[in-house]
């Protein structure tokens, strides 16, 4: 027997207190009968929610034995990261209790060490920006997990797994790990806030490969959800994605509840670059409504916050939002100023389907203007681009195409270029 299974019986039986009392509601007799008998060793969670029930303290199943003294404070030092990583309560000397549970880790049981894995995933992602270890010390928490019966914990870590691949695009890996948890998601019915966080993260993947309606739903589920609960987490994010799968349904009305929904959260919590990004989609929508006014007053106060923030790629992608604004305006060179503006800001790395997108637009407005001569060769510099592939340069063909009809000049460019992306036109 161990001395931690020795103490717990012998403070039970001096309370007399079955196992079956003792474990209710917190696991099961034959793990309490376990743990007494030395061959399973209990995380410290479970210990606490055992010595709350006992009105004892944990460190009474550790006396007598120094090495059990030590195990206590590697696990009291986990807790406390644990904690950190998801209240963000600050601890001193945080990087020094991660290194001593490190130094310590065969201490630890796999519970012990999923929760570890979990913490340290958590803590790479969001306070070190490290998505590479972050990753692997998840992937490590999930692999443990599966081994427990602990499927709130499992979910927790998939959650923040699945929240690094949606957000870098790697949506195969993340759709391997949420078809796998949703039938667990259900069937072992995991609730409260990572329910939340499950649905939601299900909702923008599903956004994220054109499949709207079904994130709709999912979105809306994690709201409900949230405000059944009182408990509001991923809210905004939820918001936002939903207002642009309406968007993207051509359901404007719903859309714009949804984005100011999300503003509203974003301004609670002081997310300026979520709250940048909803108002730029606001702006959008009342493009479509021809609200241009309105349209230019949210584009306006997206601009101020992407300044503040320093935020190149916002202020380039809202840059030629609002000259599609001005086209529609009729406004061509103002059109063409948005474009010198949009050149002169330019990095590298940019999106390059953005810069060819102002490419057609500076075509159409010059088209507009009666410049066919420049119109084509921002055309031709949209069409010929190397970062385009067959499709993406049919479709730029096509529509061109529409716009100048059978001009031989463009119907020149499209020949010589097609036989180099090997499709015909």
């Amino acid at each position: 027997m161990n001395s931690v299974g020795v103490k717990l019986k012998q403070i039970r039986k001096d309370q007399n207190i079955t196992q079956g009392a003792l474990a209710e509601g917190i696991t099961n007799r034959s793990y309490i009968s376990q743990i007494e008998k030395g061959m399973v060793k209990p995380s410290i969670k479970l210990l606490r929610k055992l010595c709350e029930r006992l009105n004892c303290e944990v460190d009474a199943l550790f006396a007598d034995q120094e090495s059990n003294v030590i195990t206590l404070d590697i696990k009291n030092k986990l807790s406390s990261i644990e904690n950190y990583v998801i209240h963000g309560e600050a601890i001193d000397g945080l990087k020094e209790d991660i290194k001593i549970v490190e130094d310590n880790i065969e201490s630890l049981n796999n519970l012990d060490l999923a929760l570890y894995y979990f913490c340290r995933g958590k803590y790479e992602k969001h306070y070190k920006k490290n998505r590479k270890d972050a990753t692997e010390y998840l992937i490590k928490s999930i692999d443990l997990y599966k081994k427990s019966s602990l499927h709130q914990e499992k979910i927790r870590s998939v959650n923040e797994l699945v929240d690094i691949y949606v957000e870098h695009n790697n949506l195969s890996e993340a759709f391997d790990y949420l078809d796998t948890s949703y039938k667990e998601l259900l069937i072992q019915n995991v609730g409260g806030i990572e329910r939340i966080k499950f649905l939601t993260n299900l909702g923008i993947a599903h956004a994220k490969i054109g499949e709207y309606r079904s994130s709709i739903r999912f979105l809306q589920s994690a709201i409900d959800l949230s405000d059944g609960m009182k408990v509001y987490v991923m809210t905004g994010q939820a918001h936002m994605v939903l207002g642009l799968c309406y968007k993207r349904v051509q359901e404007y009305k719903l859309a714009l509840s949804s984005y100011e929904k999300a503003v509203h959260y974003f301004k609670g919590v002081s997310d300026k670059l979520n709250l940048a990004n909803t108002l730029t989609n606001i702006g959008i929508l009342h493009r479509y409504e021809k609200s241009f006014d309105n349209s230019q007053n949210y584009f306006a106060e997206s601009q101020q916050i992407y300044k503040e923030l320093n935020d190149g790629f916002g202020l380039l992608n809202l840059i030629y939002e609002m000259a599609v604004t001005q086209y529609y305006k009729n406004n061509f060179n103002k059109v063409l100023l948005l474009a010198k503006d949009f050149n002169a800001k330019l990095y590298g790395g940019f999106p390059p389907n953005i810069t060819i997108k102002f490419n057609l637009l500076q075509g159409d407005a010059h088209f507009s203007m009666g410049e066919t001569k420049k119109g084509l060769e921002l055309y031709r510099k949209a069409f010929s681009s190397k970062e385009n592939t067959p499709e993406s340069q049919r479709d730029i063909a096509y529509y061109v195409s529409q716009k100048v009809g059978n001009l031989p000049e463009w119907n020149s460019i499209v020949r010589k270029y097609s036989l180099e992306f090997e499709f015909k036109y």
